[in-house]
């Protein structure tokens, strides 16, 4: 049984990854709606419940990538990013190798 799970969900996400490479299919909702299906199924047939799959979720993870993401979007909308490429362009003068090193810091 554990083995037609794992190839129902294995075909699910094959559909998922051929959904990225249709530009006229939402691959979002395509992929929540596959995490679904699938989480769905597994619990059928495992008897799952889904505290139990909510308990897996890496909530840390996925606040740090949302607030990352939150923070990138500020920074690029308010242009701080290309002020701050200016900057340290000007304050490597020109060489490629000191703005390389000023980026890493």
């Amino acid at each position: 049984m554990d083995l037609i799970l794992l190839i129902i969900i294995f075909i699910i996400f094959i559909l998922i990854i051929l959904s990225f490479s249709i530009s006229k299919i939402d691959f979002v909702a395509v992929s929540l709606l596959g995490c679904f299906v699938a989480a769905t199924i597994t619990g059928l047939v495992k008897g799952i419940g889904i505290d139990t799959f909510i308990g897996f979720i890496e909530w840390r993870a996925i606040i740090i990538i949302l607030s990352m993401s939150i923070i990138t979007k500020i920074a690029q909308d308010s242009n701080l990013l290309e002020f701050l490429a200016v900057k340290l362009f000007k304050l490597s003068k020109g060489n490629r190798r000191t703005f390389f090193w000023l980026l890493c810091i």
